[in-house]
C-alpha cells in the first residue's frame, strides 16, 4: 500500500490472470474487501456510470478507481472525491498516438526529458488517470486534455519498478 498526493490510498499487486474481465473482477473482489476494511463501506454492490466508471452503489463518500496491465493491477480509494488511477508498463507509444493526442506542451515534455519512452508513458496514465476521474470516459476530446497544466485537478505519477503508475483527483471537493 501506498499514498499518492496526501489521501489517496494506493494497492498495487502482481496478477497471473490475463483477460481483462478475470482481473476486474477479482479486483472487485479486492475493492469491496479494503473498502469496507479501512472505510467501513458496508457490503455494497459496484455498478458502472454510461462511461464505464466503476462507483459503490449505496456510498458517495469512498471512491475509487481500478486499473491493471500486464502482470499488475492498481486500485486507488479516496474520501469525497472522484479519482482516477492509471497503471502502464513501460513501453514506446504509438507515433500516431502522440501526433494525434499529445498537446505541443506534452511533446516538449518527452523532447526534454531523460527517457522519451517513459514519458510518453507517464502522459499517457495521465491522460487516462483524468479520463477516469472525470468519468466522461476515453474519447478523442477527453484525451486531448492537456495533462501538463492540469487545471482543476492533481496528479501524481510514479515509477515502480517497470511500471508506471498515475493517480489523479478534483482539487476541490
Amino acid at each position: 500500500m501506498m499514498f499518492f498526493l496526501g489521501d489517496i490510498y494506493v494497492i498495487l499487486f502482481r496478477t497471473e490472470q490475463t483477460e481483462s474481465k478475470m482481473v476486474s473482477s477479482s479486483v472487485y473482489d479486492v475493492v469491496k474487501e479494503t473498502a469496507q476494511r479501512i472505510y467501513g463501506v458496508e457490503k455494497t454492490d459496484i455498478i458502472k456510470n454510461g462511461f464505464g466508471k466503476p462507483y459503490f452503489a449505496r456510498d458517495d463518500i469512498v471512491h475509487f478507481s481500478i486499473s491493471h496491465t500486464i502482470g499488475f493491477a492498481a486500485i486507488a480509494f479516496c474520501e469525497l472525491r472522484e479519482i482516477g488511477i492509471d497503471i502502464e508498463t513501460i513501453h514506446k507509444i504509438d507515433s500516431r498516438i502522440v501526433s494525434r493526442f499529445y498537446t505541443d506542451s506534452e511533446k516538449s515534455e518527452i523532447r526534454k526529458a531523460d527517457d522519451a519512452m517513459e514519458k510518453e508513458c507517464e502522459i499517457w496514465t495521465r491522460k487516462e488517470a483524468y479520463c477516469k476521474c472525470t468519468g466522461a470516459g476515453l474519447t478523442k476530446h477527453m484525451l486531448t486534455w492537456d495533462s501538463s497544466t492540469h487545471i482543476g485537478y492533481r496528479i501524481e505519477s510514479r515509477r515502480i519498478g517497470n511500471v508506471i503508475v498515475t493517480v489523479c483527483k478534483r482539487a476541490t471537493a
